[in-house]
């Protein structure tokens, strides 16, 4: 017989430095002066993900807000990429990722940028799975799965991810609303299931997990 494999441990947390390696690493500026050149991240940036992602207490829901012309959309192309088929994603392997928008158009500013670093570098494009009629990115290694919501269509119902990544795109409340209705939706699937699993005097509840 032979020696038993041995189990690999379990990844560590992820922490700035991981993604930002990542992003200077494997993400090339997709348009402009510099287009296919690596991208390096300013100062300012690197802060943001540091406030992100090596937060003692964890890191439930990030708000990152900045005036126009402040490379943002790039920088959520970035992270899109990174929780996709980068260090986070090793960590929660099968997850679902959105971008919300009040648009069509706005819906698919991110996957553009995403899908431009993909093809520019040959080691993402081994990686990813390009789907350009549904706007959604596939990493079939981890099983991890992006896609592009708008607030025009009633694209979520159906919908049931258990981890999510989400980025917003526009502004206004309205760019939130796929995934309000993909929340609620699998909310109320939960507790009718839990219902009819259970007898009817029990309590049961639903919770939705988020990516730290």
């Amino acid at each position: 017989m032979g020696r038993p494999r041995k189990q690999r441990p379990p990844p560590g947390p992820v922490t700035a430095a991981d993604v930002i390696e990542f992003i200077e690493t494997v993400c090339f500026v997709p348009e402009g002066k510099f287009v296919g050149q690596p991208l390096r991240l300013q100062d300012w940036q690197k802060d943001i993900l540091r406030a992100i992602y090596d937060n003692p207490h964890g890191t439930r829901r990030a708000i990152i807000s900045m005036g126009r012309k402040n490379s943002k959309t790039t920088l959520s192309a970035c992270l899109l990429l990174a929780h996709l088929c980068g260090p986070p994603a090793r960590n929660k392997p099968n997850s679902e990722l959105y971008s919300a928008a009040q648009s069509r158009d706005q819906a698919a500013i991110i996957f553009t940028l995403a899908v431009k670093m993909v093809r520019l570098n040959p080691l993402l494009t081994q990686t990813v799975r390009i789907q350009e009629t549904a706007k959604t990115l596939v990493c079939g290694e981890l099983g991890t799965r992006y896609r592009a919501l708008s607030a025009e269509a009633n694209t979520a119902f159906g919908l049931s991810s258990m981890t999510s990544s989400v980025v917003s795109v526009g502004r206004g409340r309205h760019c939130m609303r796929p995934l309000r209705l993909r929340s609620a939706r699998r909310r109320a699937h939960s507790r009718s299931s839990s219902a009819r699993r259970r007898p009817p005097t029990a309590t049961c509840s639903a919770s939705l997990s988020t990516t730290p």
